[in-house]
């Protein structure tokens, strides 16, 4: 089990590095249109005067993220590690590699791309703020489903 949580928080460490490392890289110019965008609008609405201010400075978000991401990857590959050696035997004559492919693959298409497709992300301001609980009820029953679902057809496959 020690080898396995090793090697998860390794993955986990590394694909933490690679997400903050595109963030910083090729994100923040996408979030830095976005504040501006919102300052002009503000600026325009309230005759030049300043809405709020900043409780925590640019950098200091842009630190915080990476930081965030990074512990997010770690906990991911505690997480992958504890499902993986728990399903195990399940995998029994495959090799660790191909178990771990496996199990990515079914969880990133159970997780991520199932609730993408019907679901996705947009622009805090966009929608209506009233149906907001709405939609994270309903969000959350789809990704139960397709969670649900991927665990059926495993028991059915078997």
């Amino acid at each position: 089990m020690r080898r396995v949580l090793t090697n998860g928080l390794i993955a986990g460490l590394a694909g933490g590095v690679a997400l903050a490392t595109y963030v910083v890289l090729f994100g923040q110019r996408f979030i830095q249109d976005a504040i501006d965008y919102e300052e002009e609008l503000t600026h325009a609405s309230e005759g030049g005067a300043h809405a709020h201010e900043e409780l925590f400075s640019r950098g200091v978000q842009e630190i915080g993220g990476a930081i965030g991401l990074l512990i997010f990857g770690l906990a991911l590959g505690v997480i992958f590690s504890i499902v993986l050696a728990s399903l195990m035997p399940r995998f029994w004559p495959l090799s660790d590699l191909q178990a771990s492919l496996r199990l990515g693959a079914v969880g990133f298409f159970a997780i991520v791309v199932v609730p993408f497709l019907k679901y996705p992300p947009n622009p805090p301001a966009v929608g209506d703020a009233s149906t907001i609980n709405e939609r994270t009820i309903l969000y959350f029953c789809l990704l139960g489903l397709s969670i649900a679902l991927a665990l059926g057809t495993w028991y059915v496959v078997r």
